[in-house]
């Protein structure tokens, strides 16, 4: 009797264990999280318990062609209780970007998540009445090279199946023709306080240093090298290796030529791919 039982059983486990195996491998299963450090989540939040609020940098949205664009997401729970919101991580957040030409044609986007990555980033209780906040700097998704009228719309996605939105916004981005003056005053104004040493005010040093790195224009390179040579910052010297120009190049041999700290760092920026590694990350995550 316990040969015959044992005969049934295990063909029933092993199709089981299959076809979990395949779910999970496939992404089509998602487990949330019920605990972390040993305490109990509350539920997770779902459309109709969040909104979201998007202000861009600069305020009236009106730019110079190549520009900075940055926005200021704060994500609202208006549900009257406490909630479990995973945001993802840098490779699968849940905040989606898109931006899109005045046509309607989506021309730069964000990676959606995939249900299989990790969910968590940070504690994923999010109190009644919180807000969360990020600083996200758009124009590392999309340069902005082209004067027209564009909209950028910011979804938050529930990491169920299908990714449904729990809450959107957009706003509108105005692109003048190219004026050097305005770009370099932009600059100026990003770096000034990372130089002087005065008051970063509402954007901290990390959202400063990739608003410049973004700046596909010869005109960043004095902010560039500044990066590269007080905190022999790789990334800036990555980021002059993008703009491909000579004045570029030759700024990048001449501190890759150094015995330095700096050297080092530019060494280790030659070795790098100037193909974005994260784009998120790239973006402010």
């Amino acid at each position: 009797m316990y040969g015959s039982l044992i005969s049934h059983t295990i063909p029933k486990l092993q199709r089981f264990c299959s076809i979990a195996i395949s779910a999970l491998i496939c992404g089509s299963v998602f487990f949330a999280p019920t605990k972390i450090n040993g305490a109990d989540l509350p539920r997770t939040a779902q459309f109709g318990d969040i909104t979201l609020r998007m202000t861009l940098e600069p305020k009236d949205g009106v730019i110079t062609a190549g520009e900075p664009v940055l926005a200021r997401v704060e994500i609202v729970n208006e549900s009257g209780e406490d909630l479990t919101l995973m945001t993802g991580n840098s490779s699968a957040a849940t905040t989606y970007f898109e931006v899109r030409a005045e046509s309607g044609k989506v021309v730069a986007a964000t990676p959606r998540p995939q249900l299989n990555e990790s969910g968590i980033q940070g504690a994923p209780r999010f109190p009644a009445g919180a807000i969360r906040t990020n600083v996200w700097i758009i124009s590392a998704l999309y340069d902005f090279q082209q004067p027209g009228l564009y909209q950028i719309l910011v979804q938050q996605l529930e990491r169920t199946e299908g990714l449904p939105i729990m809450a959107e916004a957009a706003s509108t981005v105005r692109v003048l023709p190219f004026d050097a003056a305005k770009l370099k005053a932009r600059c100026e104004e990003l770096s000034k306080p990372m130089r002087e040493g005065t008051s970063y005010g509402d954007l901290d040093v990390s959202k400063r240093s990739k608003a410049l790195l973004a700046v596909r224009h010869d005109i960043v390179l004095p902010y560039l090298e500044w990066l590269a040579k007080e905190w022999a910052d790789a990334y800036a010297i990555r980021a002059m290796r993008r703009l491909g120009t000579d004045q570029a190049q030759r700024l990048v041999n001449e501190l890759a030529a150094r015995e330095d700290r700096v050297g080092v760092a530019a060494q280790r920026a030659l070795q790098m791919s100037i193909e974005r590694q994260s784009l998120l990350w790239d973006m402010g995550w």
